[in-house]
């Protein structure tokens, strides 16, 4: 296209050309949909971060490799601790009202915590708080976990610390805890004859079921004893809640199936990605279910008790949180504190970066507790001790999965909130002899046994008897 265009006494002939003018404008339109895709993904990394576990978990333990790496060949770790502040706020509910007892905790990256409580007007001042950017939050009995969060996208906002200074006005909002109402039922599986040999020779009967919650199978295993046994009185019931498939640990169930009880085997733990809450919701299924008696009608409700240990205690311990019948617990090497727990891997020499693939994936995935808190809390039972039934925690000294530090973190937080407990550590290793019982193996099973005779007011089996023998 050409125009004439009078310039003084001449006349120019300007070309405009259709197609660049429409290349100009595709330019701009392409350089807004960039930046708007920029802002979209710039919004969507730090949420994914936040609330999805399988985005979560391979950048973490990405993220603590690189740190690795980075210590071993171009500086060194400083685990020296650094300068502190303070941090000052509220803590509320869902009206605005103040929430009295609630702990507030922060870490640096090792996992180094320092932990305030809400007096009665919600009020808190966390002291000795890691100098820099840290993510605080609070666990309440009766409440949902809570993490300080930003209004947009819900993600984890950063309180900036200064030594020597406090930083205020840091508001944590906590959700009253709800009973979650699932779809649940049961579906009945094969039931064969199974034999142990440990305390004596026993055998039972053996009967999977599998708990459906919301379309999702949790595979249990239910022991009896012979329908000889006990006549027609109702047995004392065992919830054994595994940190792996229930049937590789069948001779402990068995051992628990010589002294007159009716096992449930269940692990929640298996394929939830690391998921705490809906380990927890899968496990308070299925003990509600034993609980009412609709697992084993040779089940005396009065007297149920339950086991767990390593990684499955949390879960326990979760669930156990809203609300059971459960009399008593035996916490075998059990996890009661994530935060403590990574210390002890850099600091402590149990391990270091010296740990097996799984674990590491297990550990790591967690993040750092200095800015992605939320499952350091959702996993610590040291934070959620209130209302719990007598505790007896087993540990042994050797442990190099979880150590026994766990257990004395958990005995003081048990003390601390006025919960009755019983701690026994032995020179031993983690979950020691379940298939070749060595004389710390049965020095550990008679605490327990004689623990659960006492909560539960029964008799000893006595060793002679062969009320449950083939």
């Amino acid at each position: 296209m050409e125009e004439t265009l009078p310039v003084g006494d001449r006349h120019v002939i300007k070309r405009t050309w259709p197609n660049a003018a429409r290349r100009a404008r595709t330019v701009r339109v392409l350089g807004i949909a960039a930046l708007f895709i920029v802002a979209v993904v710039g919004m969507a990394v730090p949420w994914a971060l936040a609330h999805v576990r399988k985005v979560q978990a391979p950048y973490n333990v990405l993220e603590h490799r690189f740190e690795g790496w980075w210590a071993q060949h171009v500086s060194e770790l400083d685990l020296e601790p650094g300068p502190t502040g303070s941090i000052s706020g509220t803590v509320y509910d869902e009206d605005g009202q103040p929430i009295e007892g609630a702990i507030v905790v922060v870490s640096d990256r090792y996992g180094r915590t320092a932990t305030a409580r809400s007096g009665a007007d919600g009020r808190y001042i966390l002291q000795g708080a890691p100098a820099g950017s840290v993510v605080p939050a609070a666990a309440r009995h009766g409440y949902g976990d809570a993490v300080y969060r930003t209004d947009l996208l819900s993600i984890p906002r950063r309180v900036r610390v200064r030594a020597g200074w406090t930083t205020g006005g840091v508001d944590l909002r906590m959700v009253p805890l709800e009973v979650h109402h699932s779809d649940v039922s049961v579906e009945w599986g094969e039931q064969v004859e199974v034999f142990g040999d440990y305390p004596w020779p026993v055998h039972g009967t053996r009967t999977e079921v599998t708990v459906m919650r919301d379309g999702y199978p949790v595979v249990c295993y239910l022991y009896e004893p012979p329908s000889s046994a006990g006549g027609d009185r109702l047995l004392p019931g065992l919830v054994a809640v595994y940190p792996g498939p229930p049937l590789n640990w069948e001779p402990a169930s068995t051992a628990f199936l010589a002294q007159g009880y009716v096992v449930l085997g269940v692990s929640p733990t298996s394929t939830r990605d690391l998921d705490a809450y809906a380990d927890t919701e899968d496990l308070r299924a299925v003990l509600a279910l034993f609980e009412q008696g609709s697992l084993s009608e040779r089940v005396d409700v009065g007297r149920i008790a339950a086991l767990g240990g390593s990684f499955s205690s949390v879960a326990l311990v979760r669930a156990l949180e809203q609300g059971s019948s459960v009399r008593a617990v035996v916490m075998l090497g059990g996890l009661a504190d994530p935060y403590l727990l990574r210390w002890d891997a850099y600091a402590g020499g149990y391990t270091g970066y010296e740990i097996s693939e799984l674990m590491e994936f297990a550990m790591w995935s967690l993040g750092r507790p200095d800015r992605m808190p939320r499952m350091y809390i959702e996993d610590a039972a040291a934070f959620h001790v209130v209302g719990l039934p007598p505790l007896c925690l087993v540990h042994g000294t050797g442990d190099v999965v979880v150590p026994y530090t766990q257990s004395e973190r958990f005995a003081e937080a048990l003390a601390d909130a006025g919960q009755p407990y019983e701690l026994h550590i032995y020179d031993t290793g983690h979950y020691p002899g379940i298939y070749a019982p060595d004389a710390a193996t049965e020095a550990m099973y008679q605490q327990m046994v004689l623990f659960l005779v006492r909560e539960l007011d029964l008799s000893l089996v006595a060793p002679e008897s062969r009320a449950l023998a083939p």
